[in-house]
């Protein structure tokens, strides 16, 4: 039992592989929906541009939590600017 979830693994095979949360899809999902919904509410956080690359990278890591991701992507900048670095598929 690992944080209250169980996991089995089958010979060679792991169930719950070994892989960090920020590392997933389903994390990268999550972070691009947080922002589609903030970039059209008003500024309550102004990033400076010196900070964006840092943040980017907490962000990124999931050092961040989730209120905190929708409060910086109200900057319609930084919003911009992630958006072309990290947003493009």
């Amino acid at each position: 039992m690992v944080y209250g979830f169980m996991y089995y693994t089958l010979p060679g095979k792991s169930i719950m592989p070994n892989k960090n949360y920020a590392d997933t899809d389903n994390w990268h999902r999550n972070v691009r929906t947080i922002a589609e919904h903030s970039k059209d509410k008003p500024l309550t956080r102004k990033v400076d541009t010196y900070e964006y690359q840092d943040l980017a990278d907490c962000i990124r890591s999931d050092q961040v939590p989730a209120s905190e991701i929708a409060e910086i992507f109200t900057d319609k900048a930084f919003y911009k600017w992630y958006k072309k670095k990290y947003f493009t598929k």
